[in-house]
Formats: structure tokens, C-alpha cells, sequence
């Protein structure tokens, strides 16, 4: 019973940092002028399907979330998914473990609507 609450009490306060961490970067160093850090973008002149996902990260913490999705509107499963693995990591079952698979899933499947979508663009 202790082991749960104390695994809890950790993920509480992973996420809650986590957040505040994010909340705290400054909009100049999301939005800031350092150039194109893709390699993928460098390469073939079109973003892979993370580019965006830290301003889109940034937008969703500062509930901006229409601005946030579009940024890249993969902001959510990859969250989900992350969280999921999270819960297993701490609270390892078959439900958990099956809630990680459909989020990656989802995840996965976001990723190649994405990809679509930029290649799309291109013609």
C-alpha cells in the first residue's frame, strides 16, 4: 500500500515539474531565431513529423491550444503516450500495459497523418 502511494506521489511530481519547467522557458527561446536544428527539414526540404512539437508543447502549457495543434496536433498523443508509459513504468499491469499499447498506437498513426500532411503540401 506505501509502494503505491509513494509511486503516486513520484509520477505527481515528475509531471507537476515538468510543466512548471516548460511554463518557465522563455517564448525567445521556442520561437527565437536559431534556425532550422531538423535534420530531416535540412535533408529533404520538408519537417519531420515531431517538427513543431516543442512549440507545440510550449503553446499547450500556456492553454493556448488552438495555436498549440497547430503547431503539430501531435501534441496529444505523444502526451497520452508518454504518460501511459509513465503509468506502466510505475503501476506495471496487463491493463496498463495495453493502455500503452493503443496510445503508442495512436501515437504511431498521428505521426503518419502528420507526414501525409507535409508531403501534401509539397504538390
Amino acid at each position: 500500500m506505501f509502494k503505491i502511494r509513494s509511486n503516486i506521489a513520484l509520477l505527481i511530481i515528475i509531471a507537476v515539474a515538468v510543466v512548471v519547467i516548460v511554463f518557465h522557458i522563455p517564448a525567445g527561446w521556442v520561437y527565437g531565431d536559431g534556425g532550422v536544428v531538423c535534420l530531416h527539414r535540412e535533408l529533404f526540404g520538408i519537417g519531420c513529423p515531431l517538427c513543431g512539437m516543442t512549440r507545440a508543447v510550449w503553446e499547450m502549457v500556456h492553454f493556448n491550444f488552438v495555436k498549440s495543434f497547430g503547431e503539430n496536433f501531435n501534441v496529444v498523443p505523444v502526451g497520452l503516450a508518454v504518460m501511459s508509459g509513465m503509468v506502466y513504468y510505475f503501476f506495471p499491469s496487463r491493463v496498463t500495459k495495453r493502455l500503452g499499447i493503443v496510445m503508442l498506437c495512436l501515437m504511431l498513426a498521428g505521426f503518419v497523418v502528420v507526414y501525409g500532411l507535409r508531403i501534401a503540401r509539397l504538390y
